[in-house]
């Protein structure tokens, strides 16, 4: 005959306030003027070159991992990673900048090029 194992504590829920609302402040914002709009142009260009070599990095690799020997694939699927992380990471960085561009405003306080 089989003795059941006791069952593990279960922690008690948290409660949660009812009616509870977060307030965040408004960000106080500022135009950006025609320096910064020129700066963010040039910066978004530089990362769709960037953008454009890493995905072609990422097809030469996807490439060498085909034609990898069985086993021995591990490194460049790690390196791929590499590669796939940077791609998203400048993606958001490229969106960041089109929302700025887009808004034409930023936070009070940014400074997107330096005063002359």
């Amino acid at each position: 005959m089989q003795i059941p194992t006791p069952a593990a504590p279960v922690a008690p829920a948290v409660p949660q306030p009812i009616g509870a609302v977060v307030v965040q402040a408004p960000v106080q914002t500022r135009p950006i003027n025609e320096a910064e709009i020129a700066v963010l142009r040039r910066q978004r260009s530089e990362m769709s070159n960037q953008l454009s070599s890493a995905r072609e990095r990422r097809e030469e690799l996807l490439d060498e991992i085909r034609a990898a020997p069985n086993g021995t694939e591990q490194g460049l699927l790690s390196h791929l990673q590499v590669v796939n992380d940077r791609i998203i990471n400048i993606e958001r960085d490229l969106e960041k900048s089109g929302q700025t561009l887009r808004s034409g405003q930023v936070p009070v306080g940014t400074v997107l090029v330096a005063p002359q």
